[in-house]
């Protein structure tokens, strides 16, 4: 499908705060908005040179073409003038322009526009829309970890709700929306768990923390955001899960647990006990029970616990621990138990 740009006459662009994702319908004022994006492109659609990017889709929801040239777009909100739309760019009416985030930014105004920057899709950041003095936000995005080959958007085109998209709708009309599975029991799970992490992963500023693994079974992506996690079955709505938190369908979510969740919203308020303990997901209720882990032993340094096969009943001990992929077995390390539900 032929990209939705043009090059013609400059409209002015009538800039006023855009909508944070969290999704309250209200109406979005801003003729240009933020209206999809997908921050994990293993294999949705390519650019000029064959290359799986991460991008982001502006639509213009006014009749007439806007003049974006001289605007910025970042993915820091330290930094608004990360990367600025080149000269000349304009968007057609009710048309949609796709920005490729790869972090290259070549200078050539023949090719198709890529950012400066990439999108975080591990652990979230922002992703927004300035105005040519750099300090006046247009529209921004807030959100957490995505899924591969998932997109985010608008549920409609400058609709105020978001979720995430079963099928991505680059350059087309946001309809891929997929409303969760109902209900969630048994579709999602505490998949696994590292308390003692010495040599593992690190999170996104570089620190080995303990963390946890979420595992959805089901066909359809699933925004995490509004469920809880807890460490305390007595506390289940300890940990809020921010919006546009998302899992793939048959994929997996990492949160940190390292009692730090200034650092982003897949840190979580508490730390998990290496001596044992509970861990809890529990629905937007902050009653209604998803999945919990019951009295989970004592581990070693870099020795996970968790299901196997993934989402099933059985928990074994992880050597090496498998974040973010599925729990292979591993039979020399298989000492399980029974879940109790």
């Amino acid at each position: 499908m032929r990209l939705a740009v043009e090059r013609g006459a400059a409209v002015s662009l009538c800039v006023c705060l855009g909508v944070i994702v969290g999704l309250q319908s209200r109406a979005v004022a801003a003729p240009v908005v933020i209206n999809e994006f997908m921050a994990v492109n293993t294999k949705t659609i390519y650019d000029e040179d064959y290359q799986f990017d991460d991008w982001i889709e502006l639509y213009n929801d006014s009749a007439g073409a806007v003049n974006l040239g001289g605007y910025y777009m970042s993915d820091v909100s330290s930094e608004p003038m990360k990367w600025r739309i080149p000269t000349g760019t304009t968007i057609a009416g009710k048309g949609r322009l796709l920005i490729w985030a790869d972090g290259t930014s070549p200078a050539n105004p023949a090719r198709p526009l890529h950012a400066s920057f990439k999108i975080n899709g591990d652990d979230g950041e922002i992703i927004a829309l300035y105005a040519t003095n750099g300090a006046t936000t247009a529209d921004v995005v807030r959100f957490g970890q995505q899924a591969r080959d998932v997109s985010y958007g608008r549920l409609s085109d400058n609709w105020p709700t978001w979720g995430p998209f079963n099928a991505a709708t680059p350059r087309m009309p946001n309809s891929g929306y997929a409303p969760p599975p109902s209900p969630l029991a048994g579709r999602l799970f505490i998949n696994e768990w590292l308390t003692s992490n010495s040599t593992g992963i690190k999170d996104p500023s570089g620190q080995r923390e303990d963390w946890l693994e979420l595992y959805n079974s089901s066909i359809y992506p699933i925004d995490l955001g509004g469920l809880y996690l807890t460490d305390n079955l007595t506390n289940p709505d300890k940990f809020p899960i921010p919006a546009a938190n998302v899992i793939g369908p048959r994929g997996f979510a990492l949160f940190w647990a390292d009692k730090d969740k200034k650092e982003g919203p897949t840190h979580t308020n508490f730390k998990l006990s290496d001596a044992g303990g509970d861990i809890g997901l529990f629905d937007k209720d902050g009653v209604t029970r998803i999945d919990v882990v019951l009295s989970y032993g004592r581990q070693r340094a870099d020795v996970s616990q968790g299901r196997q096969p993934d989402g099933s009943a059985i928990m074994v001990t992880l050597a090496p621990p498998s974040p973010r992929e599925s729990n292979v077995p591993r039979p020399a390390h298989a000492v399980a138990w029974e879940l109790y539900r």
